[in-house]
């Protein structure tokens, strides 16, 4: 005979489950992509930020839907302890497992962008460091031209007054 509170249980396990699926597929998907290849923290703290608001959020709308008292009266029900109708408390568990499917859509873009942001951010921070790269190469081979110039236009007179082409 189940025990009173094993669906809870086992709901539980399935929402452990299904964030961990989730995780992973947001991993599978930053993975695919080339560009985030260059920020893999910001990769983990996004999947490990996206593991704890969901079960975080799973929690929260487990609460506030009162999955807990639903699952303990409809154990109750089944093992004969209470004349709950099962068949309403059935069809407001579907409703709660649609809520959270949406809880979980959200929390996994919302995820999305914070890694994007961090991406962003990131790639901005390299785009002014080639700059500065960029304006100090700039500065080195004006400098080397600039030595040049003044070399080649030696020689040049060197070669005039060798040759008696100078005045």
């Amino acid at each position: 005979k189940p025990l009173v509170g094993s669906r809870m249980i086992k709901l539980r396990a399935s929402i452990e489950r299904l964030c961990r699926y989730q995780v992973r597929d947001f991993l599978i998907e930053c993975n695919r992509q080339p560009r985030f290849a260059a920020v893999p923290e910001a990769v983990r703290e996004a999947a490990c930020q996206l593991a704890e608001d969901l079960r975080r959020g799973t929690e929260e709308a487990l609460a506030e839907h009162g999955a807990e008292e639903m699952f303990r009266r409809l154990d109750e029900a089944h093992n004969g302890a209470a004349a709950a109708d099962a068949g309403a408390l059935t069809a407001a568990g579907s409703s709660v497992e649609e809520f959270l499917q949406e809880r979980l859509k959200g929390h996994t873009q919302e995820q999305k962008l914070l890694m994007m942001r961090a991406f962003l951010r990131d790639l901005e921070a390299q785009n002014e460091r080639q700059a500065q790269e960029n304006a100090r190469m700039r500065e080195e081979a004006e400098a080397l031209l600039q030595e040049m110039d003044t070399t080649s236009g030696a020689l040049v007179a060197t070669a005039l007054r060798a040759t008696g082409g100078g005045a």
